[in-house]
């Protein structure tokens, strides 16, 4: 294992791995689960947990804690090699599997994210929160029927959880089902109001069904919760072109222009 300074040399000239959905991060300590980010406060928690692993030595929750606190940050090559780092101390570190599935797979690998989570759910099969993330990555993968499988299960558990039913919902409308879809998304929209990306997803089953004054008000209030986001910008633009209205079409899509694609 590389002491703590020849590591974070090695992560000073790392470029960051691609990510693909926004996520937004609590504090260390925490599960990682959706909340804002304040990114100041999460480099001065990981500048704390160096100091306390180099005058206190190797040890699996310290790195497990700074490696939640990367991942917080999007810096997700150090999230993985904290979460590694812990597991060779303690190889029963059930939450450094989770931590590294999560990780893995915004850096791309994929497969490796699902293996980690096959390790934490053979130890922890009542998490529906777990399944719900392995769900999404065979999702990412393509694979429809293990997704859809995994998904159904974390709602069996966890019948509140609004994430696993939107995501649910996703697997049904890359099939075309956009009806099935849009139960799921209403019922995570129920389940969590604050959902601009559930709202997203139900305004794209909407338009794709034909039923665009309920497209467009699901865009809208997405919109009002995330008002640069410019896939939302963009999918306003088009409901608004289906029902003939153009020129607002035109300034919505104006508007997009001027936003950062990664939003």
């Amino acid at each position: 294992m590389l002491s703590v300074a020849h590591r974070v040399l090695l992560r000073g000239g790392r470029l960051w791995c691609w990510s693909g959905i926004a996520l937004a991060m609590l504090l260390a300590a925490a599960p990682l689960c959706a909340g804002s980010v304040d990114r100041q406060a999460l480099t001065r928690r990981v500048a704390e947990l160096t100091r306390r692993i180099e005058t206190r030595g190797p040890s699996a929750r310290l790195y497990i804690q700074r490696g939640d606190a990367y991942f917080h940050l999007r810096d997700f090559d150090s999230a993985v090699a904290d979460y590694t780092d812990a597991l060779t101390l303690d190889a029963h570190a059930d939450r450094a599997y989770f931590g590294r599935g999560l990780a893995l797979a915004r850096c791309g690998d994929i497969d490796g994210a699902i293996a980690d989570l096959n390790v934490y759910l053979h130890r922890h099969p009542a998490d529906g929160g777990a399944y719900t993330k392995r769900g999404e990555r065979y999702y990412w993968k393509g694979d429809l029927a293990r997704a859809e499988r995994d998904l159904k299960r974390a709602i069996a558990l966890a019948p509140g959880d609004a994430e696993a039913h939107d995501q649910l919902g996703r697997v049904y409308a890359r099939r075309g089902d956009y009806r099935r879809a849009g139960r799921e998304f209403l019922a995570a929209v129920h389940l969590d109001a604050g959902s601009a990306d559930a709202y997203h997803d139900l305004a794209r089953a909407y338009y794709r069904q034909g039923r665009q004054a309920r497209a467009l008000a699901a865009a809208r209030r997405a919109l009002s919760l995330d008002p640069d986001n410019r896939n939302t910008l963009l999918l306003e633009a088009l409901i608004l072109q289906a029902q003939g209205r153009t020129r607002e079409a035109d300034r919505v899509r104006r508007r997009a222009t001027f936003v950062s694609p990664d939003r």
